[in-house]
């Protein structure tokens, strides 16, 4: 895995501890350090790789999505 996926990975797994936490992805990337895109590549590999469960809330900005480590 890309260096990003693994950042995103821990930040969201400090985040959740266990839980479902709900933020917007333009959020993540910048507690991450990351630009939109790469954090939004990385939430695709995660969930591909079965390590997360990411829940889309809606077309557009604005929207929170939820996120399962």
């Amino acid at each position: 895995m890309p260096v990003s996926c693994n950042i995103v990975f821990d930040v969201l797994r400090a985040l959740a501890m266990g839980e479902a936490v709900e933020l917007p992805i333009r959020e993540l990337a910048e507690m991450c350090r990351l630009s939109y895109a790469q954090t939004r590549r990385a939430l695709r590999r995660l969930e591909g790789a079965h390590l997360i469960t990411w829940q889309r809330c809606g077309p557009g900005r604005g929207h929170r999505s939820v996120f399962q480590v």
